[in-house]
């Protein structure tokens, strides 16, 4: 089991301890665009107590090793992502988004904002699908060529760093709209009795934001960096 103290990232921290991530959603600590960002950094930002907040997390720690994604190489590390995300993803976006619809025809008219979380899902799931097809279609393709062939291939003229700074930025955008979209079926909490698939609906929302950031942080903070390596070895190797 790794060390933690306060020097550790938020992305070695989630990496070593995956399970630490509900931890961290929970205070609202955005472990995958801050992933460089330390635990002392982070309490210092939020006014915690360095002490008990490490303390915390140590308590929440499995005494686990480092899981099989952490040492993947850049190709294997894909295929997880595309079968343990991907994959399911597709499914469940499709899945919400018919529940809300359906949800919204019985008892929109008395539950107000169900329309509202509607248009923001299907703004959502039509941004997260866009951004699905783009990696599982140019992006990851593009690192697989990179890592077998030993040459820099070409993606819309940029390194596939710089493709990486761009999907970050949709990455944050996506989780603005998650954020919206928790705002939207805040009121969902407590519903019981014949309302009970309106809290279903919110809790798979939930369920669906925390898996998004768990995926989202394999690709900032640990894939993105070893595609920087391995393009930066290349770059060296044939200057």
């Amino acid at each position: 089991m790794s060390l933690i103290d306060a020097s550790m990232t938020l992305g070695d921290l989630v990496t070593a301890h995956p399970e630490l991530a509900p931890v961290l959603d929970h205070r609202h600590v955005d472990y995958c665009s801050m992933g460089k960002r330390t635990l002392e950094m982070v309490c210092s930002d939020r006014g915690l107590d360095p002490a008990s907040f490490l303390d915390e997390l140590t308590g929440r720690a499995a005494d686990a090793p480092l899981p099989a994604w952490a040492s993947m190489n850049v190709v294997d590390l894909c295929a997880h992502i595309l079968e343990v995300h991907h994959v399911p993803l597709w499914t469940e976006l499709a899945r919400l988004d018919e529940s809300l619809q359906d949800l919204d025809s019985v008892h929109g008219r008395y539950v107000p904002w169900l329309g509202d979380a509607v248009c923001c899902f299907a703004s959502l799931r039509s941004e997260t699908e866009r951004h699905l097809r783009y990696e599982e279609q140019i992006l990851f393709p593009a690192i697989g060529e990179l890592f077998t062939s030993g040459h820099l291939p070409h993606v819309h003229c940029r390194t596939l760093a710089g493709q990486f700074s761009a999907t970050r930025r949709e990455h944050d955008h996506l989780f603005q709209l998650f954020d919206l979209l928790r705002r939207v079926v805040r009121n969902a909490r407590g519903l019981a009795g014949e309302e009970s698939r309106l809290a279903d609906a919110a809790r798979a929302v939930a369920r669906l934001d925390a898996d998004t950031h768990l995926h989202v942080h394999k690709e900032n903070n640990v894939l993105g960096p070893a595609v920087a390596v391995l393009e930066e070895d290349l770059r060296r190797r044939y200057r």
